[in-house]
């Protein structure tokens, strides 16, 4: 909140010079947060999925060698916590995970709910195949392998793209400062260029007209990034 005000005290003296049209900037508030919370928890999934790819490496190897799911659920666990730290998110969803086995519920039900908690679609479908696989007693070896190339392939994929446009994502952040910078720019090297914008009705109104327009190209520079990161 007090981030959001800074920057609609500092948006109203670049575009009005006049702090009280900070107070229009409340408005805005709410949707910048909800933004800004968004941007969190795609962070914050893309991390876990990050994660999770190792983890169901480890999982399905454990697998193959011959371990129950259970036991290679506690190995996998083991190797992460070695490769992440405690406090990595898979790390600690494991070991929620394990203790949940530990008192004896089903492993199926316990994946399938880590999978609902994350949201992760690649995670659901790894859970759903697992469910399906633990209860039609297939061969769990041959099931791990199979989904686990698929999903991690997937995953890998998704984590080249974001990759590939991290550039697009820093370029369009520096273009959402670049109107302030010009503003400030044209203000200070040149005397009296926007006083004719300021202190009166017709150049609020124009002034105001580029700040819709700012603030719209700003969610489309946000569109098209996010579509771009989007994959299969």
């Amino acid at each position: 909140m007090l981030i959001v005000s800074m920057i609609s005290g500092v948006s109203a003296l670049v575009f009005y010079d006049d702090i009280r049209f900070s107070v229009i900037g409340i408005a805005f508030i709410y949707p910048v947060i909800k933004i800004y919370k968004r941007d969190i928890v795609r962070k914050r999934k893309m991390r876990i999925l990050t994660e999770f790819r190792y983890g169901l490496n480890f999982l399905a190897t454990g697998v193959l060698a011959g371990l129950s799911v259970e036991k290679a659920l506690v190995e996998s666990y083991r190797n992460l916590r070695e490769l992440f730290g405690q406090e990595a998110l898979m790390t600690r969803e494991m070991s929620y995970m394990i203790n949940r086995i530990s008192i004896n519920e089903p492993v199926e039900k316990v994946v399938k709910d880590f999978a609902g908690r994350t949201g992760i679609r690649e995670i659901g479908e790894f859970a759903d195949v697992f469910e399906i696989g633990k209860r039609s007693g297939a061969n769990m070896s041959k099931i791990m392998k199979s989904t686990s190339d698929i999903i991690m392939e997937k995953i890998q994929l998704k984590e080249e793209i974001l990759t590939m446009t991290s550039s697009k994502r820093f370029e369009a952040q520096i273009m959402k400062i670049m109107p302030f910078a010009i503003i400030l720019y044209m203000r200070w090297g040149t005397d009296n260029y926007f006083e004719k914008l300021y202190h009166n009705l017709a150049g609020n109104i124009v002034m105001s007209i580029a700040v819709i327009g700012f603030l719209l190209s700003c969610l489309w520079l946000d569109k098209i990034v996010e579509n771009a990161s989007e994959t299969i």
